[in-house]
């Protein structure tokens, strides 16, 4: 019971304080330099829709304004078998620099993507959602990676809208604050660990064509694709891009569960990557990535082990009453959800117990071969 408590405790405290932690400290010692210019290829930006009339003239406007040179930049919007007016909407746009892909048959993003990318004319693929908010120079800030010719995708940085209207808000900035400290230490040392969908962009000579039959997590197959090429993916928390918190725990959830089981065939494709030594990035793919998936069974183990070992030493017990306080954090959190409240206090233990969870539901998703490579909106 005592190596259960020890192996669980250190292997939590590697997830969520060591690896951040010597991150840090292994990327200020053996930083990689890259080279930033003030270039303008031609970029073709490409935003994969499915029934979004709602946002998608808000979404065009936004990408027309970004400070860029007019002459050097295109928008094709990937319609994945559209069924409401966002394909009659885009139309309204043709000829500024708007360009309306489309067919019925719907694909999923891999298979939109693979159908929109030879037709782009830009040297870089910028990939983005059709819910997101370019901050007007995101796109410069990306495309000025590119003049290191090492680089062969940049991530920028989705900062999610504090809102009072949408619960996960708290929980969900939180998140991607975290998300965002490893990928730019990870970025200095080598690559960070995958694109985020919102807004990432890829040389096209390097994008890879993903089997559009298997449910990958399509920014991560993509972006990480470079990696296995020989290139870098560097992360720019300045090339910024604004969300919405998903609208319910449970969108969110649902959300990450699709992701996430997608994410393993990606792991599975690329697993060139996670060979100790031989990849350049495999601590950080390991460290990230793939132990996360154990850290729900971790948890319950250490809850277990400390119960039974609470009267052997102030230390065990002081170990069962933080997890005791912080699931009972979680659980008031819930039961302020069930009842329509919206605890900031609660959420962050609310958010952190659920977020790690999910990786139960996503890996039998996986192993029971229920990934899909359609997807649907989750209420963002």
């Amino acid at each position: 019971m005592q190596m259960l408590f020890w192996v669980s405790f250190i292997f939590l405290i590697y997830i969520c304080i060591g690896y951040p932690l010597m991150l840090w400290m292994v990327a200020r010692l053996f930083k990689k330099t890259r080279t930033i210019g003030d270039i303008t290829p031609f970029v073709s930006i490409i935003i994969a829709a499915h029934n979004e009339e709602k946002v998608i003239s808000q979404r065009i406007e936004n990408c027309l304004a970004i400070d860029y040179p007019k002459e050097k930049f295109e928008v094709i919007i990937a319609s994945d078998g559209s069924t409401d007016s966002t394909n009659e909407i885009v139309r309204r746009y043709t000829g500024h620099q708007v360009y309306l892909d489309f067919e019925a048959e719907r694909k999923g993003k891999v298979g939109v993507f693979n159908r929109a990318v030879p037709k782009a004319k830009g040297e870089i693929i910028i990939f983005s959602d059709a819910n997101s908010q370019f901050r007007r120079d995101a796109v410069r800030n990306l495309v000025r990676h590119f003049a290191d010719s090492r680089v062969g995708a940049v991530s920028g940085r989705k900062l999610i809208r504090q809102s009072d209207e949408f619960e996960t808000s708290q929980g969900e900035g939180f998140y991607w604050k975290y998300e965002s400290f490893l990928k730019r230490n990870e970025s200095k040392l080598h690559s960070a660990m995958g694109g985020d969908g919102s807004i990432y962009a890829v040389r096209k000579e390097l994008y890879p064509f993903p089997d559009e039959n298997v449910a990958y997590s399509d920014d991560f197959i993509i972006s990480m694709s470079t990696v296995l090429q020989g290139y870098r993916l560097v992360y720019d928390p300045e090339a910024m891009v604004y969300e919405e918190a998903s609208k319910s725990v449970w969108a969110e959830f649902r959300r990450k569960i699709r992701t996430l089981s997608g994410g393993i065939h990606g792991y599975v494709t690329l697993r060139r990557l996670l060979l100790p030594f031989v990849s350049p990035v495999w601590w950080q793919l390991w460290s990230h990535r793939i132990l996360r998936f154990v850290t729900p069974y971790i948890m319950l183990t250490l809850l277990f082990s400390a119960f039974f070992l609470y009267t052997k030493g102030l230390f065990y017990a002081a170990v069962l009453w933080v997890q005791i306080t912080v699931y009972a954090l979680a659980g008031v959190g819930f039961l302020c959800y069930l009842l329509g409240s919206k605890p900031k206090f609660f959420f962050i233990p609310f958010y952190f117990t659920i977020m790690n969870f999910v990786f139960v539901p996503a890996f039998a998703r996986f192993v029971l071969g229920k990934t899909e490579t359609r997807w649907e909106k989750m209420g963002r």
